[in-house]
């Protein structure tokens, strides 16, 4: 089997990355860029209407992260918690912590450096909420942990902060949950069940409380039950095997042409299904899913996430698409390109200079700590 694609060893050991799944956290990011994006490119290309279903359903590319992030951390540690101890919890969810909140503090710094800066010049950044309360709340990573959450500061940190919480349960899942999965037919029912639930909130619960903890939780849990379920079947094989996960996506594609009732019940199961096929197949998947384009999409997916939107800050004031709706082509690609290098100079600079040197830092005090087993996620979780 390919070491990229070993599931977590019985024992307990971290399992290594998982290449493949590493680029479905790219594709997922930049799916997320282009629903935040899609409006202004509709304006400088009209004839790209017909993918309009696909990009306004980016925001269906957040559970997608959810279960993946179950999956890695399921597939990281194993069975590592199968003993709780005070001590372990505390490093788990230090480190954790430490890998989220450098990217999340630093992006929510600069977007108050910009709030400030255009209430000096006069104008708004954009109908986002920024007020002192919300400010506190982010800080502390708990901003989603209110009743009736609305986006505020930098608004895809949201996810962050769910995420979070869902860092905080894992611990109780790896202990109690997962060691009860280890056949094909509970593994595969949890799976079911953990879908369901999702799909209940996504397709129900639009105004309950807590809406955003109550997204994550299940499917959270939906990726670990994947990961039980890869654990219990036998290595992938074969060409129909190979080109399970371009199906996956396919169908995932073809779901958001559905009335918007439906969409949800066709992309999160496909979402869920493309991870178990890809963590299975390993690297007998196609080469897409393992070429070094796409893993480094992955690898700074995390940075573009959670900056992307920083760049549409400046870019809705100082270059609206709006002015050159009536251009010629060649300015019109100008134009796009221009905002896709800002998108891109905000990801570098903060992979760069925040999240690869904390991420770095947090991986040495690990090796100084080996007694403790704890190791960084595949894919960047």
């Amino acid at each position: 089997m390919n070491d990229a694609a070993r599931p977590a060893p019985r024992d307990g050991r971290p399992g290594r990355q998982i290449d493949s799944l590493t680029a479905l956290r790219g594709v997922l990011a930049v799916w997320v860029v282009l629903y935040h994006y899609w409006n202004e490119l509709l304006v400088l290309f009209p004839a790209g209407e017909w993918l309009t279903p696909v990009c306004r359903h980016g925001h269906f590319a957040v559970p997608g992260f959810f279960a993946l992030s179950g999956f890695v951390l399921a597939h990281t540690y194993g069975i590592r918690f199968a003993a709780l101890g005070g001590r372990a919890l505390l490093r788990f969810w230090a480190m954790r912590l430490a890998r989220l909140y450098p990217v999340h503090f630093t992006g929510l710094l600069a977007v108050a450096a910009m709030a400030a800066a255009s209430d000096r010049l006069g104008y708004r950044l954009d109908p986002g909420g920024y007020t002192t309360a919300d400010f506190l709340r982010n800080l502390l990573l708990i901003h989603t942990w209110v009743p009736h959450f609305r986006l505020n500061w930098n608004y895809p940190s949201w996810s962050i902060s769910s995420e979070w919480f869902a860092y905080l349960l894992f611990p109780f899942a790896a202990r109690w949950v997962l060691p009860r999965l280890g056949s094909t037919a509970r593994a595969a029912a949890a799976v079911l069940a953990g879908a369901a639930v999702t799909l209940l909130v996504y397709s129900f619960g639009a105004e309950w409380p807590f809406r955003e903890l109550l997204v994550v939780v299940p499917t959270f849990f939906t990726g670990l039950a994947l990961f039980a379920l890869v654990r219990s079947r036998p290595s992938a094989s074969g060409r129909p095997v190979r080109f399970l996960p371009e199906v996956c996506l396919l169908a995932g594609a073809v779901a958001c042409f559905l009335p918007d009732e439906f969409v949800a019940t066709g992309v999160l199961p496909a979402e869920f299904a493309l991870i178990g096929v890809l963590a299975h197949a390993g690297g007998r998947c196609g080469w897409v899913w393992r070429s070094r384009s796409l893993v480094a999409v992955g690898e700074v997916s995390y940075s573009l996430y959670m900056t992307h939107t920083l760049g549409q800050k400046l870019l809705y004031r100082l270059l609206p698409t709006s002015r050159f709706a009536e251009d010629a082509i060649p300015i019109k690609i100008g134009v796009a390109c221009a905002y896709a290098a800002t998108v891109l100079a905000f990801c570098l600079v903060w992979y760069f200079l925040v999240e690869k040197p904390c991420r770095d830092w947090v991986r040495a005090r690990l090796r100084r700590s080996a007694a403790g087993g704890l190791a960084p996620g595949p894919g960047g979780s």
